[in-house]
């Protein structure tokens, strides 16, 4: 477990693929280390990270989605879900990343604001023509 969590430390990340001869065997967060290893006291250094780890965790296939993935996400309660391209069978050699379901929102959250800026300049560029050319129904 330590030297996972020194490993996330220099990333400065939240989180850990456990591969083990091409094939995902786990993952680990930050948040398992605190609840399953800082909360029942577990030594860290002599902990292994198997006992810590959710095991075979659901994989996703780079094919399936980013709505599908999510929905099982939320549905599942996964914070995070590794994803495998699309000709691997969850072995770890065709592994393409890890989803962030809170990097997932931030970024959908953006898109929206975005729209709805792009939106509001639409809207007063149409005023500004219907001004200009005294069209019936300008603002």
């Amino acid at each position: 477990v330590l030297e996972v969590a020194r490993l996330l430390a220099a990333q400065r990340t939240d989180h850990a693929v456990i591969i083990e001869d091409a094939k995902v065997l786990g993952i680990v967060t930050d948040k398992d280390l605190c609840f399953r290893v800082l909360a029942q006291e577990l030594d860290p250094a002599k902990t292994p990270i198997q006992a810590v780890m959710t095991p075979n965790p659901v994989c996703l296939k780079a094919a399936d989605g980013l709505g599908a993935a999510l929905r099982l996400m939320n549905e599942r309660g996964f914070r995070h879900m590794p994803v495998l391209s699309a000709d691997d069978d969850e072995d770890g050699g065709g592994i393409l990343g890890v989803l962030d379901m809170a990097k997932c929102v931030q970024a959908s959250l953006e898109r929206v604001e975005r729209a709805q800026r792009a939106t509001q300049e639409l809207e007063l560029a149409w005023a500004a023509v219907g001004r200009e050319f005294q069209l019936d129904g300008a603002r």
